[in-house]
């Protein structure tokens, strides 16, 4: 078995570091971790408009020490940014049909034709992407790959407010167009899952899964609640337990879409 994890986002931007950014680096690393324990390969990947091309590093780029070179280096990466994000701009304005007769050619990778033996796991924040990509999911289904998302949070449609108008419009856009390519969304939460049904029901396929997984969690160490000794845990944490929360969450990084959000 393949897993081919698609991180797009987190490749083309390395020196980005947002929570989605630290989970798909995280998720990718762990998985590469368990490779040796089990029987499948594990490839981390990026979209480029019509085929894969093969990651190899998600590490972060962010040049922490502040010195001459390292302005130049921030420019440099600055108009980086600026002329990646033209070219996807650009390219989402181009007729998804323009790319059906390269799409049509992909029937592999790394020398391996698709099958149903393997699984493309969208684990970044591929919203952006040019209309190609859906073209291109298509053509893994008729392969017979199992398509899976994870699904952060849907705050751009439950709560507009708080995000840019641009980002909302892109972010619905995707889910909602792209709904019926996906074979199991992944939440990071029951919440998140219960969302993702009562907004997005009418839009899934019926053999649809939708499931979640507590975010956070180091699942190769991690026991079940139900195994574990309440007298480990300090007093003051043993009385909170079972309490319901309202979790306001907040954001000071700068340029950060969403300024506030309630969960």
């Amino acid at each position: 078995m393949r897993i081919l994890i698609d991180c797009t986002h987190t490749a083309t931007y390395p020196f980005k570091n947002t929570g989605i950014h630290r989970v798909v680096r995280q998720i990718a690393n762990e998985l590469l971790l368990t490779k040796p324990l089990q029987d499948f390969e594990i490839v981390l990947v990026k979209f480029d408009g019509y085929k894969l091309i093969q990651v190899d590093d998600l590490n972060n780029k962010i040049e922490k020490k502040h010195n001459k070179f390292s302005d130049y280096t921030a420019l440099i990466t600055r108009l980086s940014t600026f002329f990646k994000k033209a070219k996807n701009k650009i390219s989402r304005l181009i007729p998804a049909s323009f790319f059906n007769r390269r799409i049509s050619k992909v029937d592999k990778f790394m020398k391996r034709t698709f099958s149903s033996n393997d699984i493309y796991l969208i684990a970044d924040a591929n919203w952006d992407l040019p209309g190609s990509y859906y073209i291109f999911l298509k053509k893994l289904k008729s392969y017979g790959v199992s398509i899976n998302i994870i699904c952060y949070d849907l705050i751009p449609i439950k709560f507009p407010e708080y995000c840019s108008n641009e980002f909302v419009k892109v972010f619905k856009q995707f889910y909602f167009e792209y709904a019926d390519c996906f074979d199991k969304v992944i939440c990071i939460s029951e919440k998140s899952a219960e969302d993702y049904q009562e907004i997005l029901g009418s839009y899934q396929r019926e053999d649809q899964v939708v499931t979640h997984f507590k975010l956070g969690c180091d699942y190769i160490k991690m026991e079940p609640l139900e195994n574990l000794d309440l007298e480990l845990i300090r007093p003051e944490i043993r009385k909170i337990l079972g309490y319901q929360f309202i979790l306001v969450g907040g954001s000071i990084v700068t340029g950060k879409q969403i300024g506030r959000a309630h969960v």
